[in-house]
């Protein structure tokens, strides 16, 4: 598909791309180019340790239209490499100077670069990709180049239980699994993004993490956790929460399930949220419980327009 074909560009003119900075004023036959590239944004949130960079590609290369995030109000910043922020952009739009010949470029590119960022080319994370046409592009994540997945059909359930301590404290636990097989549908993901779990707090907003993982069945990245108690843990994702103690069937936790970014440098649930479900007020433990699609992924897209 094109957008591989837009991948395999990136991936071999990395060293063309180093040799660049994003400050740099590139000239076509001796003459700035004096062109911009306008990014309209649709869903991205702020992140923390990382940040944006648009990339632009084209027959003769790749150059970084930019680094940004979204602050506090929402709004687009400039930062520096180290995820500093410089100055506000724009609400939902933001001008960038294009460093290339207009004429030259196929197609445009999202990554997630790490805050420090000593590599002037494109990290391996692409976020949104899409080709220009009539000096327009729409960037999303379900080209395959990008997180090339659709997460509208996938489906779920948990259940509460603590298997590593037994049925005394199941209301401290959660687990993906549903009659000893794994109750997640999930689509594969390349390897710059895996799942993760999250319990989150619906008075504080406080998320905890309930561990990293790329598939329904097996360990995730933590096992049961650091608060687990002395039995094995099941080959399933999922957490105990014996010492300290977590009570989740207490009206006031949720479920939730997020695709982040591989590294990922922000601790926080990242932008695409698949799945969801609060727990009830003395949800009954051991008993699977639904999870709602909740994926955004249709309101997350860049407008990318060549002036």
């Amino acid at each position: 598909m094109k957008f591989q074909k837009i991948s395999l560009i990136l991936s071999s003119i990395m060293m063309l791309a180093a040799g660049c900075s994003d400050n740099d004023a590139s000239t076509a036959n001796g003459q700035a180019l004096g062109a911009q590239i306008q990014l309209r944004l649709n869903g991205l949130e702020k992140t923390s340790g990382q940040h944006y960079e648009g990339w632009a590609v084209g027959s003769n290369g790749v150059t970084s239209t930019g680094r940004f995030n979204i602050n506090d109000d929402g709004e687009i910043v400039a930062v520096n490499a180290a995820g500093d922020s410089l100055a506000v952009l724009g609400a939902d739009t933001a001008s960038f100077a294009l460093q290339d010949d207009p004429a030259r470029l196929t197609a445009f590119v999202l990554t997630i670069e790490p805050d420090g960022d000593t590599d002037a080319g494109p990290s391996a994370i692409h976020y949104m990709e899409g080709g220009f046409e009539n000096g327009v592009a729409i960037a999303t994540l379900q080209e395959s180049g990008a997180v090339g997945a659709s997460f509208l059909n996938s489906t779920g359930s948990f259940i509460l239980a603590t298997p590593t301590n037994g049925p005394s404290t199941h209301n401290q636990g959660i687990w993906y699994v549903s009659g000893g097989q794994p109750s997640l549908n999930l689509p594969a993901l390349n390897s710059t993004f895996a799942y993760e779990g999250w319990i989150v707090n619906t008075d504080t907003g406080e998320a905890i993490s309930t561990g990293v993982f790329d598939q329904a069945s097996g360990a995730d990245s933590d096992g049961p956790g650091a608060a687990a108690g002395p039995n094995p843990a099941p080959p399933f994702p999922g957490q105990d929460y014996i010492n300290p103690a977590r009570i989740l069937n207490d009206g006031h936790h949720m479920a939730v399930i997020s695709v982040e970014p591989v590294p990922d440098f922000d601790p926080a649930p990242f932008t695409l949220k698949i799945l969801s479900q609060p727990i009830a007020d003395q949800q009954a433990v051991t008993t699977d419980v639904p999870l709602n699609n909740i994926s955004n992924e249709n309101e997350i897209s860049i407008e990318a327009t060549i002036n």
